[in-house]
């Protein structure tokens, strides 16, 4: 019973310590903001007068807004090996085929345009296009994929 005394003993005094540091902290937080609260914020004397300077008007300067032509590729994918995976997941076979193409030519990640998702799956799930021609549309961190047409 000494031991279990001793050790409630030891959890309450930790317990007050914890108390006591977050009153301090609390104290600390009202002073500081007694302190912003004391300080009159400065003004700037009004009584200066600005001299009559003519200022120039600013020119505005025009862009010319272009938008740059992403690089772009033509490629035909044969798709072959979609047709080693059973007949419900060819087309999704399909466009993992295209995704590990573009990543090994390009090291850039895919985005399969909803054209080209839509040659794809045009004649069911068993049974997706044996080769496909795309084109590429090279972006700074990704390579989106759009079907030729």
């Amino acid at each position: 019973m000494a031991e279990k005394k001793i050790e409630k003993s030891r959890q309450e005094k930790a317990i007050e310590k914890m108390q006591k540091e977050d009153e301090a902290k609390k104290e600390a937080k009202a002073e500081a903001k007694e302190e912003k609260q004391a300080k009159p914020k400065e003004e700037k004397p009004q009584s200066v007068e600005k001299k009559n300077v003519e200022k120039k008007p600013e020119k505005t300067k025009t862009k010319k807004v272009t938008k740059k032509k992403l690089p772009e590729e033509i490629h035909t994918i044969n798709l072959r090996q979609a047709y080693d995976r059973p007949t419900s997941r060819r087309a999704k076979a399909a466009i993992d085929v295209i995704r590990n193409y573009v990543y090994k030519h390009k090291r850039k990640q895919a985005e399969i345009s909803p054209e080209l998702n839509a040659v794809i799956w045009e004649r069911g799930i068993a049974k997706p296009p044996r080769k496909i021609k795309v084109r590429l549309v090279i972006g700074p961190d990704t390579v989106t994929v759009y079907p030729v047409k």
